[in-house]
């Protein structure tokens, strides 16, 4: 008997479906082609907008084709709903063309007739892909802004889907940002949701981001293997822009982990398809990439001719972040072959790049709004100060006609009468100016409360949440209270290169001016990271002076009158060796030895001893003194206990003296509970700051956080 061999079979089984399969895709398109010449108009603007979706990834410049043709037709036969669904669709294809003036310009439109037509889920569509957008063009306040905004309405909407999409884009900002932890926190959130919702053709853009987190985070294996887990996703789904993206990812992570060749295959396949599919900000990517690579294995010809490329797509899709880069590929590759003109006229681009992509703007946008609020504050006090007087006047007024009545009460009978029937009518007037003033003073208070928890929203945006905090450092107590809606208390934590970073900060101030200024700190604690190599605590806190001076500096005498007390420290798992830095906040270490350090002031208690670290004598911001941060270096062991703290917890006022808790019961408090396991020792802080307060109102913002060494 013969064997009959299956493979060819199989092989010709395979073709088989996969030409059937592709011929559907192209008859689908057909149809919808011809649905564009055919039937009512409405139908014809349905039939553009969804050739512009099927189009968009494959091919973009015919998606964009059809959709400008779909919005004028909407707009000529007033189909306003179709032409919102449109535009939206359109912009989306221009982002993927990286001509982002038009999708801003498409979106803005979408968004106003969605307005009109009530559609909040494609108003928060719009919302996100604003934040897209000018997160691609690095302008980071107004894309947290747009992503915000976009959750809030979601959340408002129950719209799980939604919420997921927002998640993810938050995600991206943090990852841009360099804090990895909490963009991890929101990435798994948002696979979390589309697994809920059987989601799984949309995971591939999750699993690329969590990969990038965790190469951000040093742990390449983890990454590596996610992100071909992200690029099988993006190849079954036929999406090019995707998989090009995912190959750019895997060329870098080849980079990083010294395997040049695979790195330049990643970058090369990864540009082919980003030309095919018409993206010039992914080209421009991995232009630079290529330029690198060919910078560090010494062609440095082929290096200057990917960068020129690359600035010259930068240059057409206004990208001042690739412009940025570019500059500083052509001025490192013109000096190495000792053209020092053109490096340095490069240089130069870069700097001039560079400080326009600084949180100027976004302290520029902190300071309108909290010039709002404290406008709107004065105005609602102006308002109440003039009610006030209006009606005392008009009381005198009053008093004195009733007066003078009283003077002819037995003469003018029938004109006292008259009189008390005016002041009754008075009364009547006087009380309805009241109810007016009350009103506008409530709407004013209203108006005010909003415009905070407006504050409150970005505030904890851009803070690390408690979530990525366990994240970084496993098993950590945090005793966190504002005093206000918002916050001049912050803690910060990051993990990179396998070092944990945390920092507790209590800034000029509480509530909104506080928030404000712990909202530049956290932004450039996280800046710090990604600008500086493998930076000690002490580097960071100079890093973070010399920013918040340069961002909260007085314009008309150049005096900085805002800044912070800080606590940062830096831990090593693997040899459980500490770094720490403090300005005017000390470090306290919970630990059975005696002697930690030799500066250290000890506190003995029945189970061990508690050190306070000093701290350096001056502040970050708001001082002249230029005199240095002094870091100091400890070797801990395992179940040593560290503890970052505000003054928030000690200048509590209450008991039965109405006085301050004060710092040396605070430490013995420390001193007492640090035997006991870190989420006990957090049940009796609290219980002990709410026995103390009572009915006493809170003084200032707490913050309390510690870890124990593994």
């Amino acid at each position: 008997m013969r064997r009959i061999s299956v493979y060819p079979l199989l092989i010709q089984c395979v073709l088989l479906i996969a030409f059937i399969h592709v011929g559907f895709a192209q008859t689908a398109l057909d149809s919808l082609v011809v649905a564009t010449s055919e039937g009512h108009d409405t139908s014809r603007v349905q039939a553009y907008a969804e050739l512009c979706r099927q189009l968009r990834n494959t091919d973009t410049e015919r998606a964009i084709a059809y959709g400008e043709q779909g919005c004028a037709l909407a707009a000529s036969i007033q189909d306003a709903n179709g032409e919102a669904v449109g535009r939206q669709t359109l912009a989306n294809a221009f982002i993927i063309a990286g001509n982002y003036g038009q999708a801003l310009r498409e979106l803005h439109l979408a968004n106003d007739l969605n307005r009109r037509l009530g559609n909040r889920q494609r108003e928060a569509a719009c919302l996100s892909n604003l934040g897209i957008i000018h997160l691609n063009l690095g302008n980071l306040s107004k894309a947290l802004e747009h992503h915000t905004s976009a959750l809030a309405l979601r959340e408002e909407l129950q719209d799980s889907a939604g919420i997921a999409n927002s998640f993810n884009n938050l995600g991206v900002l943090y990852t841009e940002l360099g804090n990895h932890a909490q963009a991890l926190v929101y990435y798994s959130s948002s696979l979390d949701m589309k697994r809920k919702l059987g989601q799984d053709t949309r995971l591939a853009v999750n699993l690329n981001n969590i990969a990038v987190c965790h190469r951000e985070m040093g742990e390449t294996a983890k990454a590596k293997e996610l992100f071909l887990q992200s690029l099988d996703s993006y190849h079954a789904q036929g999406d090019l822009h995707g998989e090009a993206m995912v190959l750019g990812n895997l060329g870098n992570l080849s980079s990083q982990t010294g395997l040049w060749d695979d790195a330049r295959d990643y970058h090369n396949r990864a540009l082919r398809l980003q030309k095919q599919v018409g993206d010039p900000e992914g080209a421009a990517l991995e232009h630079l990439s290529l330029s690198e690579w060919h910078g560090k294995k010494g062609g440095h010809q082929l290096a200057s001719a990917h960068a020129d490329t690359a600035l010259q797509l930068a240059t057409e899709i206004g990208s001042i972040k690739l412009m940025r880069d570019a500059n500083l590929r052509l001025s490192e590759s013109h000096e190495q072959v000792g053209n020092i003109v053109k490096g340095l006229f490069h240089l130069k681009a870069y700097h001039r790049l560079n400080e326009e992509l600084s949180t100027e703007e976004a302290s520029r946008q902190m300071a309108e709004l909290e010039t709002r609020l404290e406008t709107a504050r004065i105005e609602s006090e102006l308002d109440v100060l003039k009610a006030e007087n209006e009606l005392n006047l008009q009381r005198i007024v009053f008093e004195k006609r009733v007066g003078r009545a009283t003077l002819g009460l037995l003469i003018m009978a029938l004109l006292l009468i008259g009189i008390s029937a005016y002041a009754y009518r008075r009364k009547k007037q006087d009380n309805l100016i009241l109810e007016e003033k009350n009103t506008i003073i409530g709407q004013k208070n209203l108006s005010i409360v909003q415009s905070i928890q407006y504050a409150q929203r970005i505030q904890r945006a851009v803070i690390t949440s408690e979530a990525a905090l366990q994240l970084v450092l496993p098993g950590s107590l945090l005793l966190f209270r504002p005093k206000d809606i918002v916050s001049g208390d912050f803690f910060w934590v990051a993990k990179q290169g396998g070092r944990c970073y945390a920092a507790v900060a209590d800034c000029t101030g509480h509530g909104v001016p506080g928030a404000f200024v712990s909202i530049v700190g956290h932004t450039e604690l996280s800046k710090a990271l990604r600008e500086l190599n493998d930076p000690s605590p002490m580097q960071i806190l100079t890093y973070l002076d010399q920013r918040i001076r340069e961002t909260l500096r007085n314009e008309e005498d150049n005096q900085v009158s805002d800044g912070m007390d800080i606590c940062l420290t830096v831990l090593d798992p693997a040899t459980r060796q500490l770094s720490f830095c403090g300005a005017l906040r000390p470090l306290m270490v919970f630990s059975t030895r005696a002697l930690v350090h030799e500066r250290a002031q000890v506190v003995e208690g029945a189970d061990g001893f508690l050190h306070i670290i000093p701290a350096s004598r001056r502040p970050v911001g708001k001082t002249d003194r230029d005199t240095p941060f002094e870091g100091i270096t400890l070797q801990l062991i395992a179940s040593d206990r560290v503890f970052l703290y505000s003054d928030g917890f000690a200048d509590q006022f209450g008991g039965a003296q109405d006085r301050k808790f004060g710092n040396r019961p605070f430490r013995e408090l420390l001193l007492a509970t640090s035997v006991l396991p870190t989420n006990e020792q957090q049940q009796q802080l609290e219980k002990t700051l709410d026995d103390w307060m009572a009915a006493t109102s809170q003084t200032d913002d707490i913050c309390v956080l510690g870890f124990t060494v593994g």
